[in-house]
């Protein structure tokens, strides 16, 4: 039978990579810089949908999109569009 080693005991010992980085900054007398952090992320809220920044240069309350045709261009055509079976 092989022998087992006490994985229990290593992993109490082991630091996650977050709490290492802050520890380290900590250590360092860096401190983090939060709004870095918040405006390299994206928003996030309560709900499971995300909300990312504009990109740089980008108009925040853009136009609307102009109408294509109006609603009724299309119906005489449609109405064109019979077999000549149908009279």
């Amino acid at each position: 039978m092989a022998e087992r080693s006490n994985d229990a005991d290593a992993g109490t010992n082991v630091k996650s990579s977050a709490d290492a980085m802050s520890s380290a900054a900590a250590d360092s007398g860096v401190e983090p810089d939060p709004a870095a952090e918040a405006t390299s992320r994206a928003k996030r809220s309560k709900s499971r949908r995300v909300t990312t920044p504009p990109p740089a240069g980008s108009d925040p309350h853009p136009t609307g999109e102009p109408e294509r045709h109006q609603n009724n261009e299309n119906d005489e055509r449609l109405k064109g569009d019979k077999p000549p079976h149908w009279g």
